[in-house]
């Protein structure tokens, strides 16, 4: 399995005010055969490993990315059947254009890792339409991503938050105390958000492992102090806000 092609093509502006997006496109093929792979999943993502942009291959395999600013990309191709290829680092300059062409390898389906690959599409979906990426491009609060959690083991709770300046956990009898410094008071208990749904805050008998699974967890968002907490959440706490997604929260 591998990359045969890949062109580069500066983009030439022919006007002034005739600036055109940064564009991946090309085709999903299989290997050996040559033959076009239909309704194959095309993923853009950027340098921080966020999904920027999706696309599905059609009947001749194309498919055709916009990337939202210039800078380094790398693109991933899943097929139904096939083992997944991911490529990069490619640039794309202001206005700029890369064609690229995807052999994959035929891999016998299995019914776990197909599952997997349903739900993952899923989420990462419902994060994109939920803002998730959104708040994850502008910098502010700590971010825990689908990727983080795919390539590093989260086995308690406390290994969530381990890194996490001004973040404390502890464990107890009842479960697991997030405390966070922020409010201007010292440490205190956050808003706990799953879902969309605002909990109760993080302490006393609200312990987090009381209302979700570890197991469970696809993403996190945690923002310490009212300076750092989205608009859309800025009336909830004021001493900061945890927000998880669930796994298959995207689901039908």
């Amino acid at each position: 399995m591998k990359l045969v092609k890949v062109l580069l093509i500066l983009a030439l502006i022919a006007a002034p005010g005739l600036l055109e997006a940064q564009v991946v496109q090309g085709r999903v093929l299989e290997t050996d055969t040559g033959r076009p792979i239909m309704s194959a999943m095309v993923s853009l993502i950027d340098s921080a490993g966020v999904v920027v942009n999706e696309s599905i291959s059609g009947a001749n395999g194309f498919f055709r990315l916009e990337a939202p600013n210039p800078g380094s990309y790398h693109v991933l191709a899943e097929g139904l059947g096939y083992a997944p290829f991911l490529d990069g680092i490619l640039e794309l300059g202001e206005g700029g254009f890369v064609s690229v062409e995807f052999y994959l390898r035929p891999q016998p389906i299995q019914l776990d890792s197909l599952v997997a690959v349903i739900s993952r599409v899923q989420t990462i979906r419902y994060l994109k339409n939920m803002g998730y990426y959104e708040r994850l491009a502008s910098g502010f609060g700590r971010f825990i991503t689908p990727e983080d959690i795919a390539n590093r083991p989260f086995f308690t709770f406390a290994d969530f938050f381990r890194r996490m300046p001004q973040v404390r956990t502890g464990t107890g009898f009842l479960g697991t105390e997030v405390v966070v410094r922020g409010g201007g008071v010292g440490y205190c208990a956050p808003r706990l958000i799953v879902d969309g749904m605002v909990i109760d805050p993080v302490s006393g008998n609200a312990r987090i492992d009381a209302v979700v699974s570890v197991k469970d967890i696809a993403a996190m968002e945690v923002y310490t102090g009212v300076a750092q907490i989205p608009l859309q959440y800025s009336s909830v706490n004021t001493c900061g806000v945890i927000i998880v997604w669930t796994k298959g929260s995207g689901g039908p």
